[in-house]
């Protein structure tokens, strides 16, 4: 079962950052050259340079581990990141209007988990994860002994019992600001070193499973970092976490819609093709399975599949083991390097790439639910990547943890 411990994590210093607006960052894989430059542009000290840290003269360095590891210390010593005092747990309400510009209200809990393997009853995954990405992570932590980025764990809280551990959060101190990325999204970050109340928490996560919703590659960074450490004195073993609640209302799972381009002609009639042969236009009475679909100047088309096809309920699943595999012949390297894939978090922008041209073919996915992404990993199931999009991301910056220390 997951344990938690508070943590005297790493932070803007208060008393110069009340407001930490400016120092804030997206997650460091979805930031672009001209939104880095943009971050640095709003203050010297923003995270970025940490996470994405490039050589001062700004061309990029492809050994910049060893920049960050620098600045973080020289942070450190002028007082701009200071520790707490003590162990510590921070609550975090994130306030923001969804896609229909109605207000929301997220809230959860920065804590270190214990790293472990994944399993059913303990910390389950959802997606797969790439070489590539890890080995950078890698190399920023191994260089700098810290974690500026929280990863994305929710725990199932269906008797709501977390809601009395928050309206009774014993707040020693505040800090606020605004991530302002896919939506403008105003925090309020509190601190409490009160035992107590941590024991409670603790004991309330130590029977729940908890799921990585995003930071899969970070996660198993670390925990391959940690098994490489020998007699490094280290607290290398627990991970930094963002604890969300199932119950919290503005927990949100976006989909991640598809397309496919640079299709030969030979390619779009085998799409075509499979999709008579695995699908059918008329719904069946007892179907839950179907892909929406358009191609090229055709309308948007729901495709039902064939009772005797095999693959999972979830669309997402469906696409990948039907269309991709069966129909086109992808291979698993195909997938992970996104041979002809392009992914929206947008379904507008998807169905303009489509008319456009831009792409030769949309499929068009559904949102999951939180209860149904968490059914569909109780046995160990892992979904294609980009299955989900949880909105809004979590950024980086907020408090951040020390390997040396805890």
């Amino acid at each position: 079962m997951p344990k938690i411990l508070p943590f005297r994590g790493y932070r803007y210093n208060p008393q110069i950052f009340a407001n930490l607006t400016h120092v804030l960052a997206p997650p460091y894989d979805v930031i672009s050259p001209e939104l880095r430059k943009n971050l640095i542009h709003r203050s010297e000290h923003n995270i970025v340079n940490l996470t994405l840290a490039k050589k001062a003269n700004g061309v990029a360095d492809k050994n910049h581990y060893s920049t960050a590891a620098n600045l973080s210390s020289q942070w450190k010593r002028d007082g701009i990141l200071t520790s707490a005092e003590k162990p510590s747990i921070w609550q975090v309400t994130e306030s923001f209007r969804d896609e229909d510009g109605i207000e929301m209200k997220r809230f959860g809990y920065l804590a270190l988990v214990k790293l472990e393997d994944y399993s059913t009853d303990g910390i389950r995954r959802h997606e797969r994860t790439h070489k590539a990405a890890k080995e950078d992570r890698y190399r920023l932590l191994d260089a700098t002994h810290m974690n500026f980025s929280p990863i994305f764990f929710v725990f199932n809280d269906d008797d709501r019992s977390c809601e009395v551990l928050m309206n009774r959060f014993p707040s020693e101190t505040v800090q606020t600001g605004t991530l302002d990325f896919e939506t403008d999204v105003n925090l309020q970050i509190e601190q409490t070193s009160d035992e107590e109340w941590i024991d409670s928490f603790s004991s309330m996560l130590a029977n729940k499973p908890i799921l990585i919703a995003d930071g899969h590659h970070r996660y198993e960074t670390a925990r391959t970092y940690h098994s490489n450490q020998t007699d490094s004195g280290l607290n290398s073993g627990y991970v930094l976490a963002y604890l969300v609640p199932s119950s919290s209302k503005g927990l949100q799972i976006l989909p991640t819609h598809r397309g496919l381009f640079g299709l030969s002609s030979n390619q779009i009639e085998q799409l075509q093709q499979g999709l008579k042969l695995f699908f059918t236009t008329k719904q069946p009475s007892d179907s839950t399975s179907f892909l929406s679909v358009i191609i090229g100047d055709d309308k948007l088309t729901k495709y039902y599949l064939d009772d005797d096809v095999n693959s999972s309920f979830l669309d997402v699943h469906i696409f990948e083991d039907v269309i991709l595999k069966k129909t086109l012949g992808f291979s698993e390297d195909d997938i992970a390097n996104k041979s002809q894939l392009a992914y929206f978090h947008n379904r507008r922008n998807c169905l303009k790439a489509v008319t456009d041209g831009t792409i030769n073919a949309a499929f068009i996915m559904e949102a999951l639910t939180v209860n149904r992404l968490m059914k569909s990993t109780e046995k160990g199931s892992v979904l294609p990547q980009k299955s989900t999009f949880f909105f809004p991301k979590i950024g980086a910056g907020m408090v951040m943890q020390s390997l040396e220390m805890i």
